[in-house]
């Protein structure tokens, strides 16, 4: 009997064990951000600010002075009560393909996410894990850090419109990535590049006399097209003229062909500070998808952010971005449908229909 009874309470003090560290784990409590919290920040404030208003010419003189530090994404800060040392984040509800990162203590900043995502994330430690709980991000145009470049972002996000003005979908997210060169990409950009973003494709719009010692990111196709920029007399996206000239709508047409190709997918673009020549095949590809020319200026400037140089975006856009607008408003003489125009513009050039619309139909993404 006495044997029977140091069993019993051997099993007890088992089990008692066993429940208490199920309790350990899961008593832990979500603090930030808070369980079921929807428009969790991807950006900062000032990006987010600039966004938010009616955009004018000028509205972005303002915030291009202070460089790269107002351009990053913002962090969140995940918050839970008691001690963790494991991390876990996940895009779906049974916490699979979750991704893992190392933690000590109760809190953990990450950055890198994408916008209008639900998201699920739990924490272990050595009694086992926690709940699971969630948040979804606010539907915001995201800028990512890839280490050693600048103006970074994914063109993702942008709402689209149809012939009617109607809202119908986005650009999707995770395939066009446009930034500064990436001849000083670290080590951890390049890890980030390839295995997080898994950009495919890099399309270096710069000439070759810029683009020394390169391919440097292997595993990676390169792509190398001098790209014509803006509406500039001689060097522009227009010429059609005799000669060579005509090299420069010839250009855009094999850079826009790059784009008509799925498998080309994620691809990275670029030129050298990632706003002029970048800034211009952003815009053929933004309009052909739809975007609204307010949103187009708008993409257009947050590059002014990332501190590249002096320059005034009002008098970039007076000397070179809206020149480029109203020419293409104006290119058939029919409609002033930037997406119309732009479309015939591409066809005229020598892209085949069913390239431009492989284009939309691999960029949109329906309501």
């Amino acid at each position: 009997m006495r044997k029977i009874k140091k069993t019993i309470c051997l099993g007890l003090a088992v089990l008692a064990a066993v429940l208490s560290a199920c309790s350990s784990a899961n008593s832990i409590k979500c603090i930030a951000p808070a369980n079921g919290e929807t428009q969790v920040a991807i950006v900062n404030t000032e990006l987010r600010e600039f966004l938010s208003q009616k955009w004018t010419t000028d509205l972005c003189d303002s915030y291009h002075e202070d460089g790269w530090g107002h351009y990053e994404p913002c962090y969140i800060d995940f918050k839970w009560s008691g001690n963790a040392d494991t991390f876990m984040l996940s895009k779906n509800a049974d916490m699979s393909d979750a991704v893992r990162y190392e933690c000590e203590g109760d809190s953990i900043s990450i950055r890198g996410f994408n916008a209008n995502t639900a998201y699920y994330w739990q924490v272990e430690n050595t009694h086992g894990k926690s709940d699971v709980f969630t948040f979804t991000t606010e539907q915001m145009v995201r800028t990512v850090y890839i280490g050693g470049v600048t103006n970074s972002r994914d063109m993702g996000g942008w709402t689209v419109y149809d012939e009617n003005g109607e809202e119908c979908g986005y650009i999707r997210q995770n395939l066009l990535f446009r930034s500064a060169t990436l001849d000083n990409i670290s080590k951890e950009g390049i890890e980030y590049l390839t295995n997080e973003l898994n950009v495919k494709t890099e399309l270096d719009l710069r000439a070759e006399t810029e683009t020394h010692n390169r391919p440097i990111i292997s595993g990676v196709k390169y792509i190398n097209i001098s790209c014509p920029q803006y509406a500039y007399s001689g060097m522009g996206i227009f010429e059609f003229g005799n000669g060579k000239i005509e090299n420069q709508t010839v250009a855009v047409k094999e850079i826009m062909s790059v784009f008509a190709d799925e498998n080309n997918y994620p691809i990275n673009f670029h030129c050298a500070i990632g706003r002029d020549r970048t800034g211009t095949i952003a815009f053929l590809l933004g309009a052909l998808c739809g975007m609204s020319e307010e949103d187009l200026c708008r993409e257009y400037d947050i590059s002014y952010f990332a501190g590249l140089d002096d320059s005034k975006p009002s008098w970039m856009h007076k000397q070179a971005f809206l020149p480029l607008v109203n020419k293409m408003k104006n290119y058939s003489g029919e409609k002033d449908s930037l997406a119309y125009n732009t479309r015939k513009y591409l066809f005229d050039i020598g892209l085949t229909q069913a390239q431009i619309d492989n284009i939309y139909n691999i960029l949109v993404e329906k309501r």
